[in-house]
């Protein structure tokens, strides 16, 4: 299962979609930000393969979304993307050019990531909320 949080580019003009994944990249590189995140998470941890699972099953699963500290701050949207796959997956060509690659899943929903602050790296018992790197 793949978690993926992702944020437009600053604005300004935007790449053809099929080079999209490169633009990101260097962009990303020259302002030392993120704009995509992906987690990967074993449904159930592991316990109960989706090969396992009947067809009108419905199963329960939560998982953490780990935002880098590199996160550029603004409105991000969330996919979840479920694959039943070997570990290392042949990919694409596209899948090396376009943001819309094999870990692109449906909407899930959206998060904002603010810019962090002196006391949002505080530690717990200094007053400062847990912060998980």
């Amino acid at each position: 299962m793949a978690i993926r949080c992702d944020r437009d580019l600053p604005d300004g003009p935007r790449p053809p979609a099929a080079i999209g994944k490169p633009v990101r990249t260097l962009g990303e590189r020259a302002s030392h930000a993120l704009y995509q995140s992906r987690n990967g998470h074993l449904p159930l941890g592991g316990r109960c393969g989706v090969d396992q699972w009947s067809p009108d099953e419905v199963v329960s699963h939560s998982a953490w979304i780990e935002i880098p500290l590199a996160a550029a701050p603004g409105c991000w949207q969330v996919e979840v993307r479920m694959t039943r796959q070997p570990h290392n997956p042949n990919l694409h060509p596209s899948d090396g050019l376009s943001d819309r690659d094999l870990y692109a899943g449906v909407p899930a929903g959206t998060l904002e990531v603010v810019a962090r602050t002196a006391s949002a790296t505080a530690a717990p018992d200094e007053g400062g909320p847990p912060v998980r790197h």
